[in-house]
């Protein structure tokens, strides 16, 4: 397998490098300062290239059979944009030459907050963002563009790197864990090079044409104005899946990537809000259970009553008046 490595010279990359030649591959290290990389290999070719700038990019990943990006900015506040932009441009790269794979490597608080444990959401979490939110940031953001692509790609979500021997062991989860309080980087590496046959994207908030069939007669038809049309109004469908992107990655509305080809956040939220005002979902909740019914697929056996479906038309029952637990207040003794 050839395999491309970018950022090849920093302290990840090297590794990546290395393991990847102690496994028989052949290597194409790219890196904006090539000579950094002091060791040769029969195997590995070296080249200049720079993320930030495309034209360095070009025909330097003809061959190759996935991508490595083991891109890193270190830590501190400053803003950046060399992971989104980064990723966006080695995608165009990629694209160009016929490479459909890609492992980047990203960072545990990057992930969703709703999969972090409640004592790293509540404390651990608020102090990372504080000096590093920025780093973090771009990182959601080249998720973000990930998931819009059409390349088998991973994103590692790594608690944190420090630089130690190897200890040969480590764990890959789908959900974050933020236990470990740190990753040796030559095991990371090797996590990388392991992921040779996993299936690395799907793409859940692409709405399929049978449920598709489902919601569209559930929508409100918006006439279009004769006179003074405006801006053409974007459909129905592609903004469904704008709403189910945002849902199930949890990004902000603003960060909705253009390249999924579903409008803005904006445009998807004001959606969301019309379709909610037009009772849409309650009616798409009782189709799918009428059909579920029919088919036999409804479990009895037990109910849960909520609330927002339910409403208790006359209220809780009032409450006892509760007794005074603290002790009396002492008559005076000074005036009657």
């Amino acid at each position: 397998m050839r395999i491309a490595v970018i950022g090849a010279t920093g302290r990840t990359g090297k590794h990546v490098v290395e393991q990847a030649l102690e496994r028989g591959n052949d290597v194409v290290a790219l890196a904006r300062s090539p000579s950094a990389l002091t060791f040769t290999h029969p195997k590995l070719e070296v080249a200049h290239a720079d993320v930030l700038k495309p034209e360095t990019l070009g025909g330097s990943l003809v061959g190759v059979t996935g991508v490595v990006s083991a891109l890193g900015v270190g830590s501190g506040r400053a803003k950046t944009d060399v992971y989104s932009q980064g990723v966006r441009n080695l995608l165009t790269a990629m694209s160009a030459d016929g490479v459909c794979r890609l492992a980047v490597i990203s960072a545990a608080p990057a992930g969703p907050r709703a999969e972090q444990p409640l004592a790293q959401r509540v404390i651990a979490m608020p102090l990372l963002e504080l000096f590093f939110g920025a780093t973090y940031e771009d990182m959601r953001r080249m998720e973000t563009i990930l998931g819009a692509s059409d390349v088998d790609w991973v994103a590692l979500r790594p608690p944190r790197l420090i630089h130690k021997p190897a200890k040969g062991s480590y764990r890959l989860r789908t959900r974050i864990t933020m236990k470990v309080v740190g990753l040796w980087r030559r095991i990371l590496s090797a996590s990388v090079l392991r992921l040779e046959g996993v299936p690395m994207a799907v793409a859940p908030w692409v709405v399929s044409d049978g449920l598709w069939e489902r919601i569209e007669a559930l929508l409100p038809s918006v006439e279009r104005r004769f006179r003074y049309p405006g801006r053409k109004r974007l459909g129905d469908r592609e903004a469904l899946q704008g709403i189910l992107f945002v849902l199930h990655t949890g990004i902000a509305w603003r960060h909705l990537p253009r390249e999924l080809g579903v409008g803005s956040g904006s445009t998807c939220y004001r959606r969301l809000d019309e379709w909610q005002q037009a009772g849409v979902w309650e009616r798409l909740h009782q189709l799918l259970l009428g059909e579920l019914r029919a088919a036999g697929e409804l479990e009895w056996s037990r109910a849960v009553a909520d609330s927002s479906h339910v409403q208790a038309k006359k209220g809780a029952p009032k409450r006892a008046r509760a007794r005074w637990t603290e002790a009396e207040t002492a008559p005076s003794i000074t005036c009657s």
